[in-house]
């Protein structure tokens, strides 16, 4: 009676830990779904490094390995980032975010960066963007999302198929005049050509310093807040 009422008691627990494993496995491969960045499938450059073939194929492979763990990444940290500026703006724990960022280790401009990535890539919705995308130098996503229209830029890349539609979309005429509602013209370059060195800066006087600084960092607040 004993033999029997232990053997029920195992094929119990055996019962509830396969289940609990089943449970477990189909969790992680769901999450796995949700962010799969995994998406580069070729890798420009010179692998012949060595005379021998067969390891410069394995050269080649590891290197797209470390690529697509690179962007992978950033992705997910951009994504994070995401969520959690997300989640802390608007209200009184607007401040936090950055304090939350380099309680993990990250300043405001990396988190930025991959936050930039995430952006651009959830914008994609084919497999050639998202690889193009995920490749991308941080330099060259900021210039995509400063410009007039980021999702038509990505909108020609998936049209074309064509990763040098990226520089060409973001050719800039820096003496065309950006109009305003009051038709009060302002000319880009004539602005970058005043932006002061660093001695410049230095031999202004006092009061002139504090005010140019201020209007700087007024500009800088409202950059970032339209990224």
């Amino acid at each position: 009676m004993e033999k029997k009422i232990d053997e029920r008691l195992k094929n119990l627990l055996n019962s509830r830990r396969t289940k609990q494993d089943d449970n477990l496995k189909t969790n992680t491969s769901n999450s796995k779904e949700k962010t799969d960045f995994q998406i580069i499938k070729s890798i420009n450059g010179d692998f012949n490094l060595t005379d021998d073939n067969e390891l410069n194929d394995f050269l080649k492979e590891k290197s797209l390995e470390v690529l697509n763990l690179q962007a992978h990444t950033s992705l997910e940290l951009g994504k994070i980032f995401t969520e959690v500026e997300s989640k802390l703006s608007g209200n009184r724990y607007t401040g936090c975010y950055v304090k939350w960022l380099e309680t993990n280790g990250y300043n405001k401009m990396t988190a930025l960066r991959h936050r930039n990535r995430y952006k651009l890539y959830s914008l994609c919705s084919t497999d050639f963007s998202k690889e193009s995308i995920a490749k991308l130098s941080y330099k060259k996503i900021d210039e995509i999302l400063k410009s007039e229209n980021p999702q038509e830029i990505i909108s020609k890349l998936e049209k074309t198929n064509n990763i040098d539609i990226l520089n060409e979309s973001l050719i800039i005429d820096l003496k065309t005049p950006i109009e305003f509602e009051d038709n009060d013209n302002f000319y880009l370059d004539n602005f970058l050509n005043h932006l002061p060195k660093k001695e410049t800066l230095e031999n202004l006087p006092s009061k002139k310093k504090k005010t140019l600084i201020t209007l700087l960092k007024k500009i800088d607040k409202i950059l970032n807040d339209v990224q």
